[in-house]
């Protein structure tokens, strides 16, 4: 169904009235990220986030649903749908398959999760920057949602050091989550 879903010709990059998951957009999400997640910035963050902009918008792009995980997609008459779908444009190809990969709503084996991520690539920089950006929305938005702000911070974390990112400022932020 991901297959599928990319293969939708993104939107028209100059005339789409949602601007592309480029770098500039990217940045945007980390700041927000550092904004509302992290107590305490160590300067070198902006550089380190920065950095995994460029790394995730430096790759292919391909129409992204920008909320693929597993609660939007349903099982109906024994076919898999997906919804929620307002937010979809063009943004790195590997975006969806991490998304629901390293999804924090699902508790599955790390192993497991890094297969279904694949190896294409750009994953690991994709799989970190779309985990701190929904880091900042689950700070942002508080109570029920901080649940889910350790596993995902565990898993950027992790993804980091398997991925040799070299992010140690971002690393560092993560660290208290």
């Amino acid at each position: 169904h991901l297959d599928t879903f990319q293969s939708i010709p993104p939107h028209d990059l100059e005339t789409s009235p949602t601007p592309c998951l480029d770098f500039t957009r990217l940045c945007k999400e980390l700041t927000f990220f550092a904004e509302h997640a992290v107590p305490e910035s160590d300067p070198a963050l902006t550089d380190d986030l920065e950095n995994l902009a460029h790394r995730c918008a430096d790759l292919d792009t391909v129409t992204c649903h920008r909320d693929y995980h597993a609660r939007n997609l349903m099982i109906i008459d024994s076919r898999i749908r997906i919804i929620d779908h307002q937010d979809a444009m063009a943004g790195p190809a590997p975006y969806d398959r991490v998304s629901l990969a390293y999804d924090p709503y699902v508790t599955m084996d790390d192993t497991f999760r890094d297969e279904l991520a694949g190896t294409e690539p750009g994953t690991g920089p994709v799989a970190v920057q779309r985990l701190c950006k929904a880091l900042g929305t689950y700070a942002s938005k508080g109570e029920a949602w901080t649940a889910f702000i350790a596993p995902a911070a565990r898993q950027a974390r992790r993804l980091l050091a398997l991925h040799n990112l070299e992010l140690p400022a971002l690393d560092a932020a993560l660290a208290p989550l």
